[in-house]
């Protein structure tokens, strides 16, 4: 389980990730590799991603997967 920092940090990553691949001293090889890395990334993040529905008191959606289910 990601803690704050640990999310933090990995946002970090992406956002350089983005910048370097972005740059135009990459070939298109280095942007697949490094849009690969984001994606892998994302997920990890996305499968701790809990968003709290701010209407409904003790009501929470978690992400799982590709759906969002209602706990």
């Amino acid at each position: 389980m990601f803690d704050s920092l640990d999310k933090f940090v990995l946002l970090e990553r992406i956002e350089l990730i983005a910048k370097v691949g972005g740059s135009e001293g990459c070939n298109d090889r280095d942007r697949q590799v490094a849009l690969y890395w984001v994606g892998e990334m994302v997920e990890q993040i996305k499968g701790e991603l809990v968003i709290e529905k701010p209407l409904n008191s003790g009501s929470r959606l978690t992400l799982s997967g590709t759906a969002l289910q209602q706990i």
